[in-house]
């Protein structure tokens, strides 16, 4: 029956090419068998593009895992975050990352058994085993999903730094930046409170005024990606500030050359994009963000974008197909059940 495998299996390269799309619809463990797959056969130059498939689709779903675990604790449901945490632990590829996440997963479990230890009407005695504070467990969450190298600037902060780190990022900015103001005024070269406030001053609106912050900060963060998602940098923080400021001309000089829409920084591309769109440079957005949703096929949001300014153009039967593929792909096998992965663009289908 060896003749069978032979037929039915799928080219290596397209099987990375879909596995390439199943993890930027945020599909980690499918993307990482089917990479591990080819990994297993392939050889030279796919050998390379597989293997860090693999390693990509094992950072998105440890990434995912942390966020997915800070939720989990922000609603009180520690068992549950400590699962996540498992699955982390699972995916992650550095001993010392993994210590620390081994450390956050029993501070959780030592919590749910002290919630469910109290609700049975036992008090636990106050040991050196007493679980971690719930600010200090989130904030040990949140630096554990950075890049290795930002992590190490983030450790051995003051208790005020921490706890403004976890309100900007459970959804208080304002708060959060009145307190990196105080630690600013004693500390005013830090450029890691810089960041920071930068951010919340992004949150709040105030674009212009993060812009200066992000501009400060550039020189120290250079390129460097500060999630281990590979997605949020200094660049791309910078651009979105200028976007939002109104000052889409004023990118576009700053990060000319700058910019890889083949293999560079997707967020960066699709930033530089709408400032083309918006500096009515339509015709060479549309080619820039061509290039990323070619390179990204399963991206939503990127269709979306793609689809606007093909009908904007007047080539509405190709927006209709570039939305159709992201969609709701699974109609073309007969099952359109599932839910539309990315509503805007559902809803642009529907009016087209």
């Amino acid at each position: 029956m060896a003749f069978l495998g032979r037929l039915f299996r799928r080219d290596p390269r397209q099987t990375l090419q879909k596995a390439e799309e199943w993890l930027a619809r945020g599909q980690g463990v499918r993307a990482l068998h089917a990479a591990e797959d080819v990994a297993r056969e392939a050889e030279g130059s796919l050998l390379e593009e597989a293997e860090d498939l693999v390693r990509r689709s094992h950072e998105a779903i440890m990434t995912n895992a942390l966020k997915e675990a800070t939720l989990s604790k922000n609603v009180g449901d520690w068992q549950e975050a400590a699962d996540w945490l498992h699955t982390a632990l699972e995916h992650c590829p550095d001993e010392e990352r993994q210590e620390e996440i081994r450390g956050l997963r029993e501070a959780l479990l030592r919590r749910a058994k002290a919630e469910a230890e109290e609700s049975t009407g036992v008090v636990l005695a106050a040991t050196d085993e007493s679980p971690l504070a719930d600010d200090e467990i989130v904030y040990e969450m949140l630096v554990a999903s950075f890049a290795p190298e930002v992590q190490e600037l983030y450790e051995d902060r003051p208790e005020d730094f921490r706890r403004a780190v976890v309100t900007m990022h459970g959804g208080a900015p304002e708060a959060a930046l009145e307190i990196l103001e105080r630690l600013l005024a004693k500390q005013p070269q830090d450029p890691v409170l810089r960041l920071e406030a930068g951010q919340c001053r992004l949150a709040l609106g105030k674009a212009v005024e993060a812009r200066e912050d992000f501009e400060a900060v550039e020189a120290t963060f250079g390129e460097t990606f500060l999630d281990a998602g590979e997605r949020v940098s200094v660049p791309v923080l910078l651009a979105t500030a200028m976007l939002e400021a109104g000052r889409p001309a004023e990118l576009l000089e700053r990060f000319e050359g700058r910019v890889d829409l083949d293999q560079g920084s997707r967020a960066l591309g699709q930033l530089w994009s709408r400032a083309l769109l918006e500096s009515e440079q339509t015709e060479e957005a549309l080619s820039a963000y061509l290039t990323l949703a070619n390179r990204f096929p399963g991206d939503a949001e990127l269709a979306f974008e793609v689809a606007q300014i093909l009908d904007a153009e007047g080539y509405e039967e190709e927006a209709i197909a570039r939305l159709e593929r992201v969609v709701a792909p699974s109609c073309s096998t007969g099952n359109c059940s599932r839910p539309a992965l990315f509503l805007p663009a559902a809803r642009l289908l529907a009016s087209l």
